[in-house]
């Protein structure tokens, strides 16, 4: 009887469970050292990093998409906001699990005009610019998917420590459930 109840009571759940709301996502923003040349010495001297994070749309993306960004150039050099222009951003598509552009996006720091992030498969360009250097790299033929999608950031993938430690906890969960289980069966003893 308590397996019915039970089984009913999920049911009545499942029924009354409210439609799925977005959850924000938080992407990394991807580097490129190869594409990242230093304009002034043509070594690969730039690294980039940084987070985007949107209000969880997934397809198109829309300036209104996007909740914040920050973007660090070298580690030491960081421009962040919660503003994108509208006419710096086209084609720019998300998945759970990427953002890509087929047009162009731009990361443009509203308060310094000089600094950004842009990325425009349609023209091949790949550009990192700060206030104080100008420009770090200027990259006129890439190789981030060649002139049609490019990988603009990635939700990072959890690392196996936080599996296996994931992994652990069931077991042992498991483990324990299983010895609990047993320990209330009545015993036939002789």
């Amino acid at each position: 009887m308590r397996y019915i109840s039970f089984a009913i009571a999920s049911v009545c759940i499942l029924l009354v469970v409210p439609r799925m709301t977005k959850a924000d996502i938080t992407y990394e923003i991807q580097n490129y050292p190869s594409q990242q040349v230093d304009l002034d010495t043509g070594s690969f001297e730039h690294n980039v990093s940084g987070t985007i994070t949107t209000n969880g749309t997934i397809g198109a993306l829309t300036p209104a998409d996007i909740l914040s960004w920050s973007v660090t150039f070298d580690g030491t050099f960081t421009f962040s906001s919660s503003v994108i222009f509208p006419d710096l951003m086209t084609s720019v598509f998300a998945t759970a699990t990427q953002i890509t552009t087929t047009g162009y996006f731009v990361l443009l720091n509203p308060i310094i005009q000089d600094e950004q992030l842009s990325y425009s498969p349609q023209t091949g360009e790949y550009l990192g610019e700060n206030n104080v250097v100008g420009y770090l790299w200027d990259t006129d033929t890439t190789t981030l998917g060649g002139n049609t999608n490019w990988i603009v950031a990635e939700v990072p993938e959890p690392s196996t420590l936080v599996i296996a430690g994931l992994a652990s906890v069931c077991g042992i969960a498991y483990g324990l459930a299983r010895k609990r289980r047993a320990q209330r069966k009545p015993r036939n003893e002789p």
